[in-house]
């Protein structure tokens, strides 16, 4: 995804994903944010000790999106007729004494690789424009994931919100998210067996 609603729409792309516990990811979040100009930048990269096609299964699932981030409310799907999916997800969240809640509209595009590309699209959302794409590439067993955006937002964030805390709260909700995706794939796996 922003955690003040930025942050957590930007990973809420889908992503993307969130839970409260230790996490047992197979190395620690990286995660980056700055600001340029009115836009707000994120990369994050992160294993998961699950396959690919689950990885990817888990963040295409754009109807259920809250249940892998708690900072995400609520999320809606509409497949579009050219392919794409409109995503709407509602947020909310809070990076130090600042709280937010935001609704993100974006146009989602699911690649033949897997991968995941989206736009914001301003109607109906709180930000004037953006973009993300997340990529998933297989390393054994595990999952290398990397996400990218740039978000500009259509409400004020306070000028003293630093990249830091920002940065510290996106990668909170980045390792929750590997914890319950890593979660659910265990769970899974040990029923089939």
């Amino acid at each position: 995804m922003f955690v003040h609603a930025t942050l957590v729409a930007i990973l809420s792309t889908v992503i993307v994903l969130l839970c409260q516990a230790p996490v047992y990811a197979a190395s620690e979040p990286e995660v980056r944010v700055s600001r340029s100009g009115g836009s707000l930048l994120a990369n994050a990269e992160f294993v998961v000790d699950a396959p690919r096609a689950e990885v990817v299964r888990a963040f295409t699932a754009f109807d259920r999106l809250a249940e892998l981030n708690p900072s995400i409310v609520a999320s809606r799907a509409e497949r579009l007729d050219d392919g794409e999916v409109r995503v709407t997800t509602e947020l909310g969240d809070c990076v130090l004494m600042f709280c937010k809640s935001v609704t993100l509209v974006e146009r989602v595009s699911v690649l033949a690789s897997g991968n995941i590309r989206s736009e914001v699209e301003a109607a109906g959302s709180d930000f004037r424009r953006g973009s993300s794409s997340w990529t998933f590439v297989a390393r054994g067993a595990q999952t290398v994931v990397s996400y990218q955006s740039s978000m500009q937002p259509d409400f004020w964030l306070p000028p003293l919100l630093g990249r830091q805390a920002m940065q510290s709260a996106l990668k909170r909700q980045v390792a929750a998210s590997i914890e319950t995706l890593e979660r659910r794939y265990n769970e899974c796996a040990s029923c089939a067996q």
